[in-house]
Parts: C-alpha cells; structure tokens; sequence
C-alpha cells in the first residue's frame, strides 16, 4: 500500500531534521560551502566534521544527545495512531462526488424525515409512477394531488400538479426570484446551492422547500391509501410553524436585508441575528524582557507555506525578526516550524523570552491541553513543547489585528519563497508599516 504508512523518527533523525533547519536559515561554514542532506548524528560523531568550524552548530552539537530508541510507526489515518484493517478501508475506499452543499439538508434544527425525503428527492429514489414503471412494474397511474386525472411523475407531482402549484406560489417570495425548471431534481438542487444558510433568508428558504415537498408527498400517500388529505391551508400553517421552532434556536451569522426581512416578517418569521461588538484591539509591550510573535501563512491549505516572527523589547523596538518559507503543507505546520525557529533564534542570540504570542487558538490550547492537534506536525509540536518547557514560556492567544507584524513576515515568506533573518536595519520595506503602528500604540477595531 504505497503512501498509507508514515514513519516518525527517532530522536537521531530528530536532530537530523534540527540540521536541516539550521542549513535552511542559511548557516554556511567558514569556507562559505552548504553541506546539504548531513545528518546531526554523522556530525556528533565525527570531531573534525567541517560542520564543527561554525560556532552555533559547535554549541548545538556540545548539548546533543544521540538515542537508540528503535523507530515507531504511526498511521496517519487514524486519530491513536494505530494501524487496523478499518483504518486502512476508510482510506482507500471510494468517498463518491464530494457535494458540499448538500450538507445544508441535514442541519439539527430541521425535520429528519422531511430533510432525508429531500435526499431522496434529489437522486430520484421516490416510488412514483414513472420510477416503478423504470423497473419494469407497469401500474394504472393516476395523479392524487390533481382535481384531474394526471400520470403521476416527479416532475408532475412535485412542480405541476394542483397542490404543488398552490404551495410554490404561497412560498415563493422566501426563495428570492429562484427561477423554477422542468425537472424538480435541478430545481431543488439549484435552490440549495446557491443560498447562503448563515443567513436567516436562505436558512428558511432551504427548510421551507424541504417541507413543502415533505408535505406534497405525505398528502399524497394519505391520499391514495387512506382516502384523507389535508386542507392546504392547514399544510401551510404547519409549514410556517415548523419554521417559527426550528429558527427559534438558532442565531444567524449574517443580517438581512431591509426587503427580505419584511418578507419573512410577512410569513410571521422573526429571526436571531448575532450582532457583533466592536472591541478595541491593539499590540501590548511585554513589561519586561522580550516579547516573540509568530505567525504562519498557507496558500492552499495544503500547499506553499511559510512563517514569521520577530523579537521585541518593552519600548516596541524590533531586536530580530525572520520570514522562513517551508514548501508545502498546511497552516497548523507553518504556524508551528514559526514558533520553533521564534524560539531558536532567541536562544541563539542570548536573548530572554518572557512571552510568545500567537493568533492560532488551536495551537495555543494544545500547549494547554498538553495533546497534538495534528498527526502531521505531531514531530514539529512536540519539539516546540520541548522548547517552551527548557526556556519556562507559556504561548498566549492574541487576535490577528494584534499579530500584524508576524502576519506580514510570514506572508513575505510564502511570497518571496526564501528563508531570511532581518535585524532591525534590515527590516523588509512591506512589513515597516505594522511595526510603526503597533510601536504608536494605534488600535484596531475587531467584530466578536
């Protein structure tokens, strides 16, 4: 099975992969030659290693202990990390046509059976005259929603029979001029796709279409075997009152408009909207000692990925700062290799951090809750965890408007796909203006 399993290194490839990194901050030995693919063990055991001339690789390899502990293996697709034949299935098997919007059907607020009739609705499994007949089973067909005798499709029953153009009528000012086709499946589909469900307007515009086929199909069996239906009428205030609980325990993300909340105002639809407060948000000084930002950047999620960080003391002045890029990954990757160079370069130049800030909330609880967030950079997270217990820091969260600096740095790395370590001379032109606003102390304003 060619890529399903990833080995971790031993605490020897570790150190190996410390030597990379330090190769890839553009450390040169005295000769100005790289010496590339070396590993710490072939260093720490070789004294006249030419590696050995530089003084910083020198004071690493003085405190490098090489271990014989055996590799581990560890599966990537499983969150313990532990191989099983069900593991290995659910990574291979086919995942089918991935439809993101066909998750709006199944919110938790919504009726299970009306929003899995929808499910079926779209993929025309629904035992009607024209798919009983696709199998070979030829019945007297006769539509039960019509005042005249109809063959009854899904086309007819859902978009053209009496009931259906009643109930269409009545719902659609909530489905902001979508236009209706000749099939029920595209027309269902379109209307699901292209609504936004953090907004109370396509929140109720999918549920609503979602009970009004519900309810076409329930008067329709009622109908034909129980020689009962319901007054349409009554099916739209059944309608509008599952709509009224279900929208009752939820907050919107998103306003409306002032025209489409007079339409749900209309139906008797009174929604929630989260408002957002503004908060006054600005960079703080460390009272004492020096203070490390850091910031990664993904332009993909997976894909070209780098990190940054600088280094600065109470009055707001940059001491170092460094704009690595990575290759490809992802962002918890790239904010983690930032936190561990931030960490590095301030050991190497002697210099004491009392707190590093980051904006990635996920990595900042998983120092707290001391458990990697992912497998991927569980070798990375566990030697910045290493890092911060030997130099006592904590990682504290900050919003982004607070990590303007760190953020430039990183996005000049993956833009610039080179690895640089700026002083305070040096600092690169299209990062100077967050360093100015953060040292004036000027705010910035954030929605929560």
């Amino acid at each position: 099975m060619q890529g399903l399993v990833q080995a971790m290194q031993t605490q020897a490839h570790t150190q190996a992969a410390l030597q990379a990194q330090l190769e890839a901050q553009a450390y040169e030995v005295s000769s100005g030659q790289k010496y590339h693919f070396t590993s710490v063990q072939e260093v720490a055991a070789n004294m006249n290693h030419p590696l050995r001339n530089h003084a910083a690789i020198e004071i690493l390899m003085n405190n490098i202990n090489i271990s014989s502990s055996p590799d581990k293996c560890v599966w990537m697709s499983s969150a313990d990390g532990s191989f099983s034949t069900k593991s290995a299935f659910r990574a291979l098997r086919p995942h089918g046509v991935h439809r993101p919007s066909l998750l709006k059907i199944w919110n938790h607020t919504f009726n299970p059976r009306a929003a899995l009739f929808g499910w079926r609705l779209l993929y025309r499994a629904v035992p009607t005259y024209d798919r009983i007949s696709d199998c070979g089973i030829y019945l007297v067909s006769s539509c039960s929603c019509c005042s005249s005798p109809s063959i009854e499709d899904l086309d007819h029953l859902f978009l053209k029979g009496d009931l259906a153009v009643s109930l269409w009528d009545w719902a659609r000012p909530l489905l902001h001029g979508q236009v209706f086709g000749s099939h029920i499946t595209s027309t269902l589909w379109n209307i699901i796709s292209t609504v936004n469900c953090n907004s109370a307007m396509g929140f109720i515009s999918v549920y609503v279409v979602l009970l009004v086929v519900w309810e076409i199909w329930k008067y329709r069996c009622a109908k034909r075997f129980d020689s009962v239906h319901k007054p349409v009428g009554k099916i739209m205030a059944d309608i509008r009152y599952a709509v009224s609980v279900a929208i009752q325990g939820v907050k919107f993300k998103h306003d409306c408009s002032a025209e489409y909340m007079a339409v749900l105002l209309s139906f008797g639809f009174k929604p929630t909207v989260k408002l957002k407060t503004p908060q006054i948000v600005r960079w703080i000084p460390p009272k004492q000692g020096v203070c490390l930002n850091v910031d990664g950047a993904c332009k993909g999620n997976p894909g070209p990925c780098g990190g940054g960080g600088c280094l600065r003391n109470p009055a707001g002045e940059v001491l170092l700062s460094f704009s690595f890029f990575y290759g490809q990954g992802d962002s918890l990757l790239a904010e983690v290799r930032a936190l561990i160079d931030g960490l590095r370069l301030a050991e190497l130049h002697g210099l004491h951090v009392t707190v590093v800030y980051s904006n990635s909330l996920v990595l900042v609880q998983s120092f707290t809750h001391d458990k990697c967030p992912s497998w991927r950079c569980s070798w990375w997270w566990n030697l910045a965890r290493s890092l911060l217990l030997q130099m006592h820091v904590g990682v504290d969260h900050i919003f982004r408007e607070a990590n303007r600096v760190a953020d430039a740095l990183a996005t000049h790395a993956c833009h610039t796909q080179h690895k640089s370590i700026f002083s305070s001379s040096s600092f690169p032109t299209s990062c100077k203006g967050p360093v100015v606003l953060d040292k004036s102390g000027l705010p910035s304003v954030r929605l929560l």
